[in-house]
């Protein structure tokens, strides 16, 4: 029996790309997964995967956007009395992006409420469930364009860029209080993903374009990006607290 095997892990976005691929490689690992997301249709479908996988793995409807949706996924988890072992912050939303002076105060909200305010949320009740229960980490999703600028959606980045903030903030804020918590966040580079299709069919961006920034010549795969997610659940992990690793094909490099 493995490290994560009957451990309750948390995932948000679970429903596609890298969300989906981390909750099944998870569930392949012996783990219960708790899978969060807005769209219902897509969750039926990743939920038969992972339930033939993991009898016990379930999923909790939530819209990221609204706070007290958010704060019901905690309320279940407390009702059922769950552990958690992990967790990865992976969900993000926004709106369009657009060149600053033509963003509106509503577009550049739902960006940061979508993208680093629901971390905070999820972050807020995740902290509290593992301070009680001994421990845990906590994977948050950043991007690439939390490490750089993005001209082509400055209230994305800045979102991405507060992410990092958050999450190195709070790594140091645990790493040496007793509370057996680490805190890690990834920085994916252009990965095949319905996101990264979408933009390429809107034609807002060629897949010639998107595969030139990144010097290995293709697109991530999401169980690529899942891997590193696994790993820095694991024990395997264990020093590691408070860092940002980039995983973009050599796009930061």
């Amino acid at each position: 029996m493995g490290e994560f095997q009957d451990k309750h892990i948390l995932i948000s976005g679970a429903s596609s790309g890298i969300g989906m691929a981390t909750a099944i490689k998870f569930a392949n690992m012996g783990a219960t997964v708790i899978a969060t997301s807005k769209d219902e249709k897509k969750a039926t479908s990743i939920m038969k995967k992972l339930q033939k996988i993991s009898p016990d793995s379930f999923w909790i409807g939530a819209d990221i956007l609204e706070k007290e949706e958010i704060e019901n996924i905690f309320k279940i988890i407390t009702e059922q009395n769950i552990s958690l072992f992990s967790a990865f912050n992976n969900s993000a939303t926004g709106s369009s992006s657009d060149f600053l002076h033509n963003i509106s105060q509503i577009d550049w909200e739902t960006t940061i409420n979508g993208t680093l305010n629901s971390i905070f949320h999820f972050m807020h009740h995740e902290l509290k469930n593992m301070v009680n229960n001994n421990g845990g980490t906590i994977i948050n999703n950043s991007s690439v364009d939390g490490l750089r600028g993005f001209p082509f959606d400055p209230a994305y980045s800045a979102a991405k860029h507060g992410v990092i903030g958050l999450t190195k903030s709070t790594a140091l804020q645990y790493a040496n209080n007793n509370t057996n918590i680490r805190i890690n966040a990834i920085a994916p580079g252009w990965v095949d993903t319905p996101s990264i299709q979408k933009l390429i069919e809107d034609q807002q961006m060629s897949s010639e374009h998107i595969i030139s920034q990144q010097p290995i010549g293709r697109l991530g795969k999401p169980e690529e990006i899942a891997n590193l997610v696994v790993w820095l659940a694991s024990k395997e992990a264990s020093f590691m607290t408070g860092s940002v690793i980039p995983i973009d094909g050599g796009y930061t490099a």
